[in-house]
């Protein structure tokens, strides 16, 4: 009898402290590449929660992943502000997104081309092959020059850039977490044209401030040095 009370006493202890504002009693978990993205602030949340694991889980349009590869390269405020005169068929169906689709469609280089009928398809979502063929652009690789679009996951694994490329190719939900982990992967893999890694590039481009990559988990670069 006595261990029944002692124990319901501390289930209602508890059901009391976890009740209590402003106290997580289980801490919302985000992986160290995801922790990465957001610290470099690749990654902000769709809302006021920020980076959380239930946003994590969220697969994104390809919009909202362009979105993100802009902040990975300093281009996000480049893009928003941009109002050029050619854009995507479909650039009506997501009026916030014009600009967007606009900078896109002056910068094949980034790798969002769109689709050959003339068609981004903001609303689509994006897929791990999709991603990783932008993953090996922003690396310097070029689609049918180094690798063509059915082979981005074999050449991404060629290349270090994923670990097994069947792994990705079998995702059936490519999440914002997949994305933050291809991001990460990027960061330390080199670009073709370098013998540094994407990381170190960036940093010396002042792209990503050296204080950054260190809160980043990228401890290299503590007082800026390379």
């Amino acid at each position: 009898m006595k261990k029944r009370k002692m124990l319901a006493v501390l289930m209602a202890a508890f059901v009391m402290i976890a009740s209590l504002p402003g106290l997580n009693v289980q801490a919302d978990y985000i992986g160290k590449e995801a922790q990465a993205c957001k610290e470099l602030k690749i990654l902000i949340g769709a809302d006021a929660t920020g980076v959380t694991s239930q946003y994590l889980s969220t697969t994104p349009t390809r919009i909202q992943a362009f979105i993100i590869v802009l902040r990975l390269k300093g281009l996000y405020n480049d893009a928003s502000d941009y109002e050029g005169e050619r854009n995507f068929k479909d650039a009506d169906t997501l009026g916030w997104a014009r600009n967007y689709m606009a900078y896109a469609k002056d910068n094949p280089n980034l790798g969002w081309g769109g689709y050959p009928d003339g068609t981004f398809a903001p609303a689509n979502k994006i897929d791990g092959r999709a991603f990783y063929k932008v993953m090996l652009e922003t690396l310097g690789y070029k689609q049918d020059k180094d690798f063509t679009y059915a082979e981005t996951l074999d050449f991404a694994e060629e290349i270090g850039l994923v670990e097994d490329a069947g792994d990705i190719a079998k995702i059936k939900s490519f999440t914002v977490d997949d994305i933050a982990v291809g991001i990460y992967n990027a960061l330390n893999t080199k670009p073709a044209d370098s013998d540094k890694n994407l990381i170190s590039v960036m940093v010396e481009n002042n792209i990503i401030a050296s204080e950054d990559a260190v809160a980043a988990g990228f401890e290299k670069y503590r007082g800026g040095k390379l």
